[in-house]
């Protein structure tokens, strides 16, 4: 075996993770989105790998494919542990893989995604493990038992049965490189059943999808980007049985469909395929490769990231986020709690919810979301959350201004001294309390409204300029904590008011959006309406909008 360690070393690498959470809501088999950023401590180089052969036709069926003798003796070794069930599309990606790594250690997340497409296999990335037999005492792509080959498949084997859960499904590849034969396995848990679909539709098409959570997961939903980058939330899911409906309403292109489940740790991943409408799969993948050296810098890691996010928003017209350090100490937090659980989620047996970690940091939000991803650089963990349906609606929301990024590193995966180390992620968006809100809060709020009701075909609101004064007197004693002293200034200029009758609501939210989105505005109402907003300048809700509307018949 060659490793620079010692003549029998396996690399095991468990392949970028990512999982969010905000709005539920790439794999990306053929796309890089930016440039890539350079950090000190990562080698970055840019790669157009051709693939072997034609893309699978269909989703979650077995392809053609007859593996090696060294192959099926890998195969013959892992399947007599009982745990585990081999399939011939995982075969053909293992080999494949082993076949177009820019090395042993080197496993870029956008190879690993294009080639899960490229095999009709809809599963998050797998657990790769792999070991290199040197050409001394016979070939081992030819007869598994010369030289190294014997010991070589029985530490392979074991490296991967102490890794797999019952149920497991795996793959495996040799293939020569150089003067070694690279030996595989590739295997993950299956999370989702999923009735077999089609690779390519045309654009007319509308193509059901069903399937089933598996593992003990529940509330599964599907989320849709289609090629001009809208995204579309599925609600017509039941769980853990799933049924949607999927059209090519965008027209031709590449559709990226993400299904997510609740797991353990919170939202998770168990499906995320392209569907190509009225086009044909790539025939290459290019992809970005990093080498993390162990001395890397992880606040230039942090930063890279920072920059690629607002880059990418900045290019789809988005303001730029403004960094807070004070949310990149819990993003870090929660990273180095990752590393050190083990586990890959946003539900932190220690720490909780995102919510619970924003509250104990004392950090007052109108909208928060996160992201976590696990990869091995900034540039390919960014393009891992991009390709992701619901990742890229946090990076790419409107309703957030600031952001905070904390990366930690993970712990050896490998025997090997020279192999990687993970870089564990987490990307903590907010926005501040009333950060927001227009510079007439009123006059934004009635536009918005009217144009929201004419839309559903409601009539327009009786808008009163007499009672937005009034309103705005109540509204203003609660931005300024007098609003026992507004309320008597209220009075006295309702009782100059000619009305028969009078009524009033008194809203405090965190966002203006909250106030368009409130549910007065989606109802028939009678009568005239005025209303009043204002910021609360000091307390617990410092920040968030009061509004006031007083609604009254004449």
């Amino acid at each position: 075996m060659r490793t620079s360690a010692t003549p029998l070393a396996l690399c095991a690498l468990l392949l970028a993770a990512s999982t969010c959470t905000g709005n539920r809501g790439t794999r990306s088999p053929g796309g890089i989105t930016s440039a890539p950023v350079d950090v000190p401590g990562i080698r970055v180089e840019t790669l157009d790998i051709p693939l072997s052969g034609p893309n699978a036709d269909t989703y979650g069926q077995d392809v053609a494919h007859t593996p090696n003798a060294v192959e099926a003796r890998m195969i013959e070794v892992i399947l007599a542990s009982g745990r585990a069930t081999a399939g011939s599309a995982e075969n053909r990606m293992a080999r494949e893989l082993a076949r177009t790594m820019p090395s042993k250690f080197s496993q870029p997340t956008s190879l690993v995604d294009g080639l899960l497409a490229w095999s009709g296999i809809v599963h998050p990335p797998p657990r790769v493990s792999i070991i290199e037999v040197p050409a001394e005492g016979g070939d081992c792509l030819q007869d598994p038992k010369a030289g190294a080959c014997p010991d070589g498949i029985t530490r392979l084997a074991r490296e991967v049965g102490r890794e797999l859960p019952q149920g497991s499904r795996f793959g495996a590849g040799a293939v020569k490189v150089g003067d070694v034969t690279r030996l595989l396995v590739l295997a993950y848990e299956p999370t989702v059943a999923l009735q077999p679909l089609p690779v390519r539709i045309s654009a007319r098409d509308h193509l059901p999808i069903r399937g089933q959570l598996l593992g003990g997961r529940t509330r599964p939903w599907v989320d849709v980007v289609g090629p001009n980058q809208h995204w579309k939330p599925d609600i017509g899911v039941k769980g853990p049985e799933f049924h949607s409906v999927f059209d090519c309403r965008d027209g031709r292109g590449v559709y990226q469909l993400e299904i997510f489940g609740e797991g353990p740790h919170g939202p998770e991943v168990v499906a995320n395929f392209p569907l190509y409408c009225g086009v044909e799969p790539p025939t290459q993948i290019t992809v970005i490769n990093e080498e993390v050296a162990s001395a890397v810098d992880l606040p230039a890691v942090e930063k890279a990231n920072f920059e690629m996010l607002n880059r990418t928003r900045e290019a789809r017209g988005l303001p730029r986020l403004q960094w807070s350090e004070e949310a990149a100490q819990i993003a870090r937090a929660h990273s180095q709690d990752m590393a050190d659980h083990g586990f890959v989620g946003h539900r932190s047996p220690t720490t909780g919810s995102p919510d619970d970690r924003f509250a104990r940091a004392g950090i007052v939000t109108a909208v928060a979301r996160e992201n976590i991803s696990r990869g091995y650089g900034p540039n390919g963990i960014h393009e891992s959350l991009m390709g992701s349906p619901g990742h890229r609606v946090n990076i790419l929301a409107d309703d957030v201004t600031h952001v905070g990024i904390g990366a930690v590193l993970g712990p050896n995966e490998s025997e090997a001294e020279d192999a990687p180390r993970p870089i564990l992620l987490t990307q903590n968006f907010f926005m501040p309390p009333g950060a927001d809100v227009p510079d007439d809060p009123v006059a934004a709020l009635k536009s918005e409204v009217d144009q929201a009701r004419q839309k559903s075909g409601l009539p327009p609101v009786a808008w009163a300029s007499d009672l937005h004064a009034v309103a705005q007197i109540l509204a203003d004693g609660h931005g300024q904590g007098n609003a026992r002293a507004a309320e008597r200034a209220y009075k006295e200029a309702l009782d100059r008011v000619d009305y028969e009758t009078a009524a009033r609501q008194e809203v405090i939210a965190a966002s203006f959006r909250q106030l368009v989105s409130f549910e007065l505005w989606a109802t028939q109402i009678p009568g005239e309406i005025g209303i009043g907003i204002a910021k609360i300048e000091s307390g617990k809700k410092a920040g968030s909008l009061a509004m006031v509307l007083l609604m009254v018949t004449r």
